[in-house]
């Protein structure tokens, strides 16, 4: 069995001890083992391990909207994943599979075969030293599978995961990451930058100004000293008007927007400043009261296979291929 000493735990991030689950009955009430859950893993980049675990876990769900859990052992990240929405009747699970993932503390060496039997369906996770692969069935069509890959991979261990030892792993609670969310953090921090620079700039031709003038004018210092105040108050009027421009105020409201979005189980699809104009559309629960979408300031549009289309006017629908 592999270990990773506590520095090793730090540095893996995605792996938290699910403190609700303190005792054996809760957890063996909480795991649940996801029916479209995915898994995999990819080369590993310092610094970025978690980004390059949502993008591929992104990738294979099909959704920017995702629940995923990830480590990083051998120079790969190996994760799992889910799309949001299957969640939303567990929000408050986690899955055994998550603690065995390579690299935690309760992982066996590789090549290794994880399987859990239910009186649904059956689960198995076939984890080698480079790849890893989840695979969902009946217990009969499981268990021959588990049988031919660990015949492939070497006559790997087959791990039965039974209560008794469910009982026993470290739950590790699900993470779940928005690339809406992303987006908003770069733009922020971008505009942050970019207003700092323009204060920056502005200062310092104030001072060559300010220079110019004291050489050119050294008679009349008085004359100099006012106006050079003069300019300096200039410059803190042009970075309170940067502070409060109309920028920072439509991002405020974009970030509030798609916080009550999540947090109605939803999400934004577009959101457009044209002429001072907003303009946007999201998606949230079929059932979602109408009071509720109305306090997001929006109406129904219309009913798709992802929920309820949801915009602050029905000028902003915009469907796929149309442009306004």
């Amino acid at each position: 069995m592999s270990f990773v000493n506590a520095a090793d735990r730090d540095a893996n991030a995605s792996v938290l001890e699910a403190g609700a689950l303190s005792t054996a009955d809760e957890a063996l009430q909480t795991f649940y083992f996801p029916p479209e859950m995915i898994g995999g893993s990819c080369p590993a980049v310092k610094g970025d391990e978690q980004a390059l675990a949502w993008q591929a876990a992104a990738e294979a769900c099909a959704s920017e909207r995702i629940h995923f859990v990830w480590r990083v052992f051998e120079d790969r990240v190996w994760y799992l994943a889910i799309r949001s929405e299957d969640l939303a009747s567990h929000t408050k699970s986690w899955c055994p599979f998550a603690c065995l993932l390579p690299g935690a503390p309760d992982s066996m060496e590789t090549p290794i075969i994880y399987t859990y039997y239910s009186d649904e369906a059956a689960t198995l996770m076939a984890v080698d030293r480079e790849s890893m692969q989840i695979i969902r069935g009946t217990s009969s069509v499981v268990k021959a599978k588990a049988e031919r890959l660990s015949r492939e991979m070497g006559n790997a261990e087959i791990f039965d995961l039974i209560p008794d030892r469910i009982i026993t792993l470290k739950a590790v609670e699900w993470e779940s990451l928005s690339l809406l969310e992303n987006r908003a953090r770069r733009f922020m921090g971008f505009a942050s930058v970019i207003a700092a620079i323009i204060v920056t700039i502005f200062s310092v031709f104030v001072w060559f100004m300010a220079s110019v003038t004291q050489l050119a004018y050294r008679s009349d210092l008085k004359d100099l000293q006012t106006r050079t105040a003069a300019s300096l108050l200039q410059l803190q009027q042009t970075a309170m008007v940067l502070r409060t421009s109309d920028m920072r105020d439509q991002v405020a409201n974009f970030n509030k927007l798609n916080e009550n979005l999540i947090n109605a189980q939803g999400w934004l699809k577009l959101y457009m400043l044209k002429d001072n104009n907003v303009k946007w559309w999201g998606v949230v629960p079929e059932n979602l009261t109408s009071n509720r979408i109305q306090e997001l300031g929006g109406q129904t549009i219309e009913k798709n296979d992802e929920g309820l289309v949801i915009a602050n006017g029905k000028d902003s629908y915009m469907r796929k291929g149309q442009i306004k």
